[in-house]
């Protein structure tokens, strides 16, 4: 009997294993190569991205670093230091400065924020009840009865305070605060608002001296006010121009209502054309604009990115800074090369500027790489309309002065600002704002001086808000006089 063993079902399942362990270590071998390859790839590509971000990183330190060495050749002030060197000193400087830190030494700030003295008009015209019950004034706009008396109470333990600040003005009015250096650390060199309520103080002095129908005494706190002014005039922050130009705005404003409502002789007149005499407003701005230059460098260099959002509201999620820097140093070096040449050169500059910024926004990461450039660049134009309000304020006042000075000797206000010169005025005055003649326009509320303003644009003054309070509200800046003075005055000393 014959068995035969059928062999072909064992041999299929050796082969297939041997096949499956086959194909395994086929796919085990395919794996790893494309691990490798990953692996490889990876790592070409780390290192790829890595030399280029340090590249790119390396670059723009070098263009930081050489926009920096470039603004230091050319003798830009970068540091503190720099701008202290700016500021002007005199042994008249010198003692303006101690007058007025004794003066200021004297202010209680508090008094002016103490609630009891709401009846005093120390701030605008409201009270702490909204307004309602407005200061009383007489029918030429003095303070009288008890707001008078009130005023006058307020007033009286500033006395030394007053001294010290005509001290100050007789030395020259202009001063030199300085600011403690200490390290990396910077405080700024004087607390602006405590000269600024001294300001205050003397705008309600003047008000209770036309109360009490003492123009001299007037003038003399007038001209004091504008010494105030003229105390912050080479200070390198923008926050003291701010204060500076407001307590010129009340100076302004004062000196309108003056004029409409007294009868100046020639040698009063001639005190109040001394006190608002032209100034360098154009070396002001460029003491600001390198104080602002001096807050962007230390933006972007600082490390501590909590600094910059505190300070400078400036968010610095980017880890490059030289592009910013660059394109903000050059910005700058833009505006200060125009001032060079006065305010209205720097005015025209600034379209320049602000189609560069605009292009710099629209760029891609713009907000990340240029974020101090885009935050603080944009405030030179803030400032620089701040100065050329100023100047045209002065300009108005000047021109106004000279206008009652014509009125005293031909008996009315001159058909033309051409009249004025060359008795009353060297020349035809210019609107600092374009540079054309000052507008003259005679209607029947009187006689209305006016520049175009910052802007440009003649809006016809009519709309315009008086010069002081148009020192910040654009558009004309205007200052208007009376053809005829008050009745009650028809008896003074012409």
């Amino acid at each position: 009997m014959t068995v035969v063993i059928d062999t072909s079902l064992a041999e299929e399942a050796t082969r297939t294993r041997r096949e499956t362990r086959a194909r395994r270590k086929r796919l085990l071998r395919r794996g790893r190569g494309c691990a490798l390859w990953t692996v490889s790839v990876a790592v070409i590509l780390g290192v790829g991205t890595w030399f280029v971000v340090t590249a790119w990183a390396w670059a723009d330190r070098r263009t930081g670093e050489e926009a920096l060495a470039e603004a230091r050749a050319a003798g830009v002030p970068l540091t503190m230091r720099d701008l202290a060197a700016r500021q002007p000193v005199s042994p008249e400087i010198a003692e303006a400065t101690e007058f007025w830190r004794l003066a200021m030494a004297e202010v209680d700030v508090e008094r002016f924020r103490d609630r009891s003295f709401a009846r005093v008009p120390v701030l605008g015209e409201l009270r702490s009840d909204g307004g309602a019950d407005p200061p009383d004034r007489d029918a030429q706009g003095h303070l009288q009865g008890e707001d008078l008396v009130a005023a006058e109470q307020f007033l009286a333990p500033l006395e030394q305070t007053f001294a010290a600040a005509r001290s100050a003005r007789d030395a020259g009015g202009v001063a030199n605060f300085g600011a403690p250096l200490a390290d990396q650390t910077v405080d700024a060199a004087v607390d602006p608002y405590r000269l600024l309520f001294l300001g205050m103080a003397l705008r309600l002095k003047v008000e209770t001296r036309l109360g009490d129908d003492d123009a001299d005494g007037a003038i003399d706190d007038l001209t004091t006010l504008v010494a105030v002014s003229d105390a912050l005039r080479y200070e390198p922050h923008d926050w003291h121009q701010d204060c500076r130009h407001l307590a010129l705005g009340w100076a302004v404003d004062l000196l309108e209502r003056m004029l409409a409502v007294k009868r100046l002789n020639d040698d009063q007149l001639r005190r109040l054309a001394e006190a608002f005499r032209e100034r360098d407003e154009a070396r002001s701005f460029r003491l600001a604009v390198a104080g602002a230059r001096f807050y962007f460098v230390t933006c972007v260099q600082v490390a501590d990115e909590e600094f910059a959002q505190q300070f400078f509201r400036v968010d610095y999620s980017s880890w490059t800074r030289g592009a910013d820097l660059a394109e903000g140093l050059d910005l700058f070096a833009q505006m200060d090369e125009a001032s060079e040449n006065g305010l209205l050169a720097a005015n025209e500059r600034r379209s320049s500027i602000e189609a560069e910024l605009s292009a710099l926004d629209a760029r891609f990461s713009a907000g990340t790489r240029y974020p101090a450039t885009l935050m603080l660049v944009p405030q030179l134009g803030q400032q620089l309309d701040s100065h050329l309000k100023a100047e045209a304020s002065f300009t108005l006042a000047r021109t106004a002065i000279a206008c009652e000075r014509y009125r005293l000797v031909h008996g009315k206000l001159p058909a033309k600002l051409d009249d004025l010169t060359p008795e009353f005025l060297a020349e035809p005055p210019l609107d600092p704002c374009n540079g054309k003649p000052l507008r003259y326009v005679d209607d029947a509320r009187g006689v209305q001086l006016y520049s175009v303003g910052a802007d440009g644009v003649d809006g016809g003054g009519a709309a315009a808000a008086r010069s002081g309070a148009a020192l910040f509200a654009p558009p004309d800046i205007a200052f208007r006089l009376k053809k005829t003075k008050p009745k009650a005055e028809a008896g003074a000393a012409p």
